[in-house]
């Protein structure tokens, strides 16, 4: 048996043209990842359950007081810094005094330079990142209109802030700070 000859179109049926699909789709990938991006990563932290609170002076001033009257004479932490400056820093309190900071492998051993990293010294790093927040032209050369927001969260029992995140639009000022260990100690 023999094959059949191919047929040809009917000459007289219309033609009709497809837009390109593949074009099509292409085109709407990239507007969705346009909005979709912006959207999944302003999201993701409260999907996640870890949004960091805004600063409120009225939360602030009920932690200071909360570490003020627990506040323990020895203990070691870990804070982790993130944005424009990136490291870490291994701290060790006994009797309310700092005894070893080591920040990125190096020990620090000037007090003036240890006591930023205590309790005690991050909640006045807070206060002064809640003034300077009111100047962001000034004291981050954000452009006009930028904004600094300021967010901090604070450990419920001792008070002592767990994690401090400031964002400044139109500038590259980005800093957070994240208890990652704290213990106390006899």
């Amino acid at each position: 048996m023999t094959d059949p000859e191919p047929t040809t179109p009917d000459d007289s049926a219309p033609v009709t043209k497809r837009t390109p699909s593949v074009r099509r789709f292409l085109v709407g990938l990239a507007l969705g990842a346009v909005v979709g991006v912006p959207v999944v990563v302003m999201l993701l932290p409260a999907m996640r359950g870890d949004v960091v609170p805004l600063f409120a002076d009225e939360t602030f001033e009920a932690a200071q007081q909360r570490w003020n009257d627990q506040r323990p004479g020895s203990y070691e932490m870990t804070v982790e810094i993130r944005g424009i400056r990136r490291g870490e820093v291994r701290v060790e309190v006994r009797d309310g005094q700092p005894i070893s900071v080591v920040r990125n492998g190096q020990k620090l051993t000037q007090p003036r330079l240890m006591r930023p990293w205590t309790v005690p010294g991050l909640f006045e790093m807070v206060d002064r990142e809640a003034e300077l927040a009111e100047d962001p032209q000034g004291k981050f050369g954000a452009g006009a209109g930028g904004r600094v927001t300021l967010r901090v969260a604070y450990d419920a029992q001792l008070g002592y802030p767990t994690h401090v995140q400031r964002f400044v639009e139109d500038a590259r000022q980005d800093l957070e700070l994240e208890i990652i260990r704290f213990q106390v100690r006899p």
